[in-house]
């Protein structure tokens, strides 16, 4: 895997080995990150600057390219600790550690972390439809700014819920997966 934009394009990522991850493909990748610049152009807002999620991170690709993209910071959560290393051994490699917290944590539950987050990524396991719980713990806690984009990526069956606090701006699909790309309320 690689890099495909932005200051730190072309470099290498580390992929996840034995553990059982669902990599986002090159094109898939291409297409989120196309598509959520696109948004974020029409929102009046870009990367620069911005506090990332990075729900789910496995090996932190999606974190990374927003960095690569001008983020200020990201925060990478996993419930897997391999996860969270090969994450953590990538930012290392890139020289962006200063740049990056890594919690090991359990999205589906009550969350603490001192930082709002105006960009976010969810690639829950496919097999637990978890996504819309998840979200909507996300906004209870207050871990995402008002005006924050997320983009959650489900299997093609499993649909996000609009609702009060939750806006569906664009869906894209690629093979089995969905993507959702929402604005928060």
């Amino acid at each position: 895997m690689r890099i495909i934009s932005g200051k730190l394009k072309k470099s290498k990522i580390i992929s996840s080995g034995k553990l059982k991850l669902r990599p986002t493909s090159y094109r898939a990748k291409e297409m989120i990150f196309s598509t959520l610049e696109s948004l974020l152009i029409k929102e009046n807002t870009s990367f620069s600057g911005s506090n990332v999620l990075d729900g789910f991170c496995g090996t932190g690709s999606l974190g990374i390219e927003t960095i690569s993209r001008g983020a200020k910071f990201v925060t990478f959560i996993d419930n897997s600790e391999k996860s969270l290393r090969i994450t953590k051994k990538n930012c290392k490699n890139l020289n962006i550690l200063s740049q990056c917290n890594f919690y090991k944590l359990d999205l589906t539950k009550k969350v603490k972390i001192s930082k709002k987050f105006d960009i976010f990524f969810l690639d829950a396991p496919y097999i637990k439809t978890i996504s819309n719980h998840v979200i909507s713990n996300l906004v209870f806690c207050k871990l995402i700014n008002t005006g924050s984009i997320g983009v959650v990526e489900t299997f093609k069956k499993e649909d996000i819920s609009e609702d009060s606090f939750v806006s569906l701006m664009k869906i894209k699909k690629n093979g089995n997966s969905k993507f959702s790309f929402i604005k928060i309320n």
